[in-house]
């Protein structure tokens, strides 16, 4: 493998340590004559950090390409600053060259060195010019900084030890990426001005038939009453909701029909770009009082239901999987689904990843969810619940 750093190319081994002191490089030949350790990579250092030293502003420069740099350039107000990480007296030499990092949440050993390139000339106007190195560096004053190196990796095994979200993870481009499973990819990012069409079918959650005519209103995540709905339309006659909404929308449909319950349904964090969605389950208003009765309970008429179903990022069902919410209480019934049949004696979801809560206490609900097994906390999500309706929601991990 060839990892180019600007005009230069050095070989690595992703299989083996290239260097743990300046000499290590050195040693290599005349090729590295130049070079210092970072990272266990031999770097070139155009510059040194005595090189820098003196600067007019009595502030420590530093060595980035063939240039002295301040340690704290100025920046954009919206880019992080640049600082120099304090380094161990009993470890500086001449030899070493002084890194620049930018000041992120993480500790000054875990951040990559800038990129070297060439001077005279910009390093880069966008980010975008930053990614050559694929090391997530950013563009600030015409120089790349470098992204924390909180996940760096040689083969795949390095990873599995930073969570069980990396167990059969990957290294890609020596960074480690969680199971797609577990942490979803994000989509290339939309314009403002593009929509997507969502198209739902809505049926029985008994018989499984489509139901058709039921009136709908597109409701604004935060419009908890959904008192100015973007669009209302009815189901067609296969059964199907078929309403565009822009591609970054956030929200629920609220759907009612005088045969079954009432029903929001919440829309996933992404959506799909052909606008293909999980079935809306609704129930016969009978079927609720059926379903509290089954588990011992009383409806109260005066809180909401939830029916919840766990899937990966793939769409599959999960088992093994629970809810949990600080808001629910001993008025509350939580149930999970094995067999087709709800239990409160069962504390995770079964094959098809489906649970709920009866009477649970009407507003904002914030629901926790987590893979049992492995302590596996795959997202935190909240949905609205209203007195006499059953929330409904599909759910995902978090985004990696």
């Amino acid at each position: 493998m060839t990892l180019l750093v600007g005009a230069c190319s050095l070989a690595f081994d992703a299989n083996r340590v290239q260097c743990t002191t300046d000499a290590d490089c050195v040693a290599r030949g005349a090729d590295f004559a130049d070079s210092v350790c970072v990272a266990q990579l031999c770097r070139v250092a155009p510059c040194r950090g005595a090189d820098c030293a003196g600067s007019v502003d009595n502030e420590p420069d530093a060595c980035v390409g063939k240039s002295c740099l301040d340690a704290a350039p100025p920046r954009d107000a919206a880019r992080p600053s640049a600082v120099v990480p304090p380094r161990d007296a009993g470890k500086a030499s001449e030899t070493e060259a002084d890194v620049v990092v930018p000041a992120v949440e993480a500790d000054a050993e875990s951040m990559s060195p800038p990129v070297v390139v060439d001077a005279g000339m910009p390093e880069c106007v966008l980010d975008s010019d930053c990614t050559r190195d694929a090391r997530g560096a950013f563009c600030v004053d015409s120089v790349c900084w470098s992204a924390p190196n909180v996940n760096r990796c040689a083969v795949d095994q390095d990873c599995t030890a930073l969570g069980p979200e990396y167990v059969a993870g990957k290294c890609v481009e020596m960074v480690c990426r969680p199971n797609p499973r577990w942490r979803c990819e994000r989509p290339p990012p939309r314009g403002l001005s593009e929509s997507v069409t969502l198209n739902i079918l809505v049926r029985n959650s008994l018989s499984l038939a489509p139901i058709t005519g039921v009136s709908t209103r597109v409701c604004e995540k935060l419009d908890l009453t959904c008192a100015e709905p973007i669009a209302q339309v009815s189901t067609n006659a296969e059964g199907h909701l078929v309403v565009p909404v822009p591609a970054g929308f956030a929200g629920y449909l609220q759907l009612e029909d005088e045969r079954f319950l009432p029903a929001l349904y919440f829309l996933p964090q992404v959506l799909p770009s052909n606008g293909e969605l999980q079935p809306i389950p609704l129930l016969g208003r009978g079927v609720v009082d059926g379903l509290a009765l089954s588990l011992g309970a009383t409806i109260d008429k005066k809180r909401g239901h939830m029916m919840l179903i766990a899937e990966d990022c793939f769409g599959e069902p999960l088992a093994g999987v629970t809810f949990n919410s600080t808001m629910s209480d001993k008025t509350t019934i939580q149930f999970y689904v094995r067999d087709l049949l709800p239990s409160t004696s069962v504390t995770e979801t079964g094959e098809i990843g489906n649970g709920g809560y009866l009477n649970f206490p009407a507003g904002n609900a914030v629901i926790g969810v987590t893979m049992v097994a492995t302590k596996l906390e795959l997202t935190t999500f909240s949905v609205v619940v209203r007195p006499g309706f059953i929330t409904v929601a599909y759910v995902r991990p978090d985004l990696r």
